[in-house]
């Protein structure tokens, strides 16, 4: 019986490193560093199966005091500024919708023109330029197959071309402050359709890509700009009658979604220069807001 009290006593103390060394395994695996623990769910997208895998980060920032700083994941911000809006199939992201808001800007614009049955001193570049602006945009987002950026500019089209035919309707014949002439507008917008079309059809898709792409910055900056060649009238009156505030703000709230769209998601050149300097252009609006309040 003795022998037998020890043999059991013995494998006793036998078994317990091994209970002890997995314990200690386990412990050692609930106290690894965050980021080590889930770095193989990060992979695939999601922390644990009641976390949607859009909300995680694929990237653990810098920790700050205690606590790891987490950044949005890549299919999260593509799903944010492509697709988190739609209706069936038809989807866009913040930045279209961004475009949309600063499409309908101009309407409180429109309704003045018509009420005073004047255009006044407003210039009529920056209606021109969205209708020209959406034409050469869609046809980018055609060429490279993104509808984030044809499907918002598509409004662009169809909006551009009703304010510019309100705003021709009521500008006087001989206005020269548009900037230059209704003339010199149509001949503008119809050079531009020309060589949107000529690339489309004449040049390889890489290379009408580039061409299309190229012209759209023009445009584009010409349109965020447009408000500026009223600054002559506000440095002189100074009064920012002739400045449309709701555009102003619009476009600095597209521009920086769209800058950022641009640089982080899409690294494309094309559509980081012109939202930047869009983006410059509204700040200074903004200043001349700031210096001469606003028109009553």
């Amino acid at each position: 019986m003795l022998n037998m009290a020890r043999k059991c006593a013995i494998q006793t103390l036998s078994k317990r490193p091994r209970v002890l060394s997995t314990f200690s395994q386990n412990h050692h695996s609930l106290h690894k560093p965050w980021t080590e623990n889930t770095n193989h769910s990060l992979n695939r997208g999601t922390m644990c199966d009641s976390t949607p895998p859009a909300l995680m980060s694929s990237t653990a920032l810098p920790v700050i005091g205690a606590a790891p700083v987490l950044w949005p994941s890549s299919d999260m911000l593509h799903w944010l500024f492509e697709s988190c809006i739609g209706i069936g199939s038809v989807k866009m992201g913040i930045a279209g919708l961004a475009s949309q808001v600063l499409f309908l800007a101009p309407i409180d614009t429109m309704r003045r023109i018509v009420a005073d049955k004047s255009v006044g001193k407003l210039p009529l570049l920056p209606y021109s330029a969205m209708f020209a602006n959406g034409c050469i945009w869609t046809a980018y987002g055609v060429l490279q197959n993104n509808p984030a950026i044809w499907i918002p500019n598509t409004l662009g089209i169809v909006l551009g071309s009703l304010y510019s035919g309100v705003f021709l309707r009521y500008c006087p014949v001989g206005a020269d402050w548009l900037p230059h002439t209704c003339y010199a507008h149509m001949v503008g917008v119809l050079g531009v359709g020309s060589v949107v079309a000529g690339a489309w059809l004449c040049f390889d898709h890489s290379m009408a890509t580039q061409i299309v792409g190229i012209m759209g910055n023009i445009v584009c900056i010409t349109m965020f700009a447009g408000p500026l060649s009223a600054i002559r009238t506000v440095m002189r009156e100074k009064c920012t009658r002739s400045l449309p505030f709701s555009f102003t703000i619009a476009t600095m709230v597209n521009c920086s979604l769209w800058a950022f769209y641009g640089t982080f998601l899409l690294n494309d050149p094309l559509i980081i220069v012109p939202n930047a300097l869009g983006l410059l252009s509204s700040l200074i609006q903004l200043g001349l807001f700031v210096r001469f309040g606003f028109a009553r």
